[in-house]
């Protein structure tokens, strides 16, 4: 049996972590997850996914840049792993990629990417901007070679195209659907993840907004310049709620590509966002 080791750092996915693991626990050999210190219920959900499927769990706790928590995984599995599988922890795989999994490996395929559908605030959006709707190519096999490196930008596992024995497959369909439905304090905080793991700051996440959060910055501006980090987020919330989804427009399976079978469970239960209590386990 081959081992396949999953890399995945999480970060307040209290809504969404069960359907992940649910679309990826019957080819996982082990979850190596990586927790960030949040404000939601991610690890006691873990823990039942854990003793309902009997799931395989190494956890760590870190806060570090999202790079480094993913090359911290693979290293941590080098001496054993045979493959790594790249899935976040609100990224649901698609009903037949178990079947797409064992033909990657047939054809000892060293690295695959493809595209993923964006699912936005709840199970049945998605943007309004078409362009975004399936997002581009990423990384999420990788067969463990010795030349897996971190490119200077980016958060992503590569592989070296100089090495010639890599043999490359970049599909042109969905594999995942990627749902961004999160507790606001972390969709506030998302905002400038990007930029802040791209800087040479030695800020915390939090510190980085407190500086630079285009909100924050306007907030103490036009408002009150005395406004707390979290006070700002509070307004914020509050906007939020009014025009949860002035950017989004529902998602249109005829158009675009079919949902997997553990969301459509949820959206049929009327849970439009995922896991939103410890009561709603019952649907995993």
């Amino acid at each position: 049996m081959k081992k396949i080791i999953s890399i995945m750092p999480v970060w307040d996915e209290q809504n969404m972590i069960g359907l992940s693991l649910y679309s990826s626990k019957n080819f996982i050999t082990e979850y190596i997850i990586i927790i960030q210190k949040g404000i939601d219920k991610t690890k006691e959900v873990i823990d039942y996914c854990q003793k309902l499927w009997n799931l395989n769990i190494t956890f760590i706790e870190s806060d570090l840049k999202l790079r480094y928590k993913r090359e911290l995984i693979i290293n941590h599995a080098r001496s054993y792993a045979d493959y790594y599988i790249i899935q976040d922890g609100d990224e649901i795989f698609v009903d037949n990629f178990e079947k797409e999994l064992e033909i990657l490996i047939r054809d000892d395929i060293t690295f695959a990417t493809a595209p993923i559908v964006l699912l936005e605030n709840d199970l049945n959006h998605t943007t309004d901007n078409p362009e975004n709707i399936i997002m581009p190519n990423h990384p999420f096999f990788l067969k463990n070679l010795e030349d897996i490196y971190f490119p200077s930008s980016g958060d992503m596992p590569w592989y070296d195209p100089n090495k010639d024995y890599h043999k490359i497959k970049n599909y042109e369909y969905p594999l995942k659907f990627d749902c961004k439905i999160k507790n606001y304090t972390r969709k506030f905080l998302r905002e400038m993840f990007t930029s802040w793991h791209d800087s040479n700051y030695q800020l915390s996440l939090k510190e980085y907004c407190n500086e630079y959060h285009y909100s924050v910055i306007w907030y103490r501006k036009n408002i009150n310049s005395c406004l707390t980090l979290q006070e700002i987020i509070k307004l914020c919330e509050e906007e939020n709620k009014r025009n949860i989804y002035k950017w989004n427009t529902i998602y249109d399976e005829k158009k675009y590509f079919k949902k997997p079978e553990i969301i459509q469970k949820f959206i049929k239960s009327e849970k439009y966002f995922g896991i939103e209590t410890l009561n709603d386990l019952y649907l995993l």
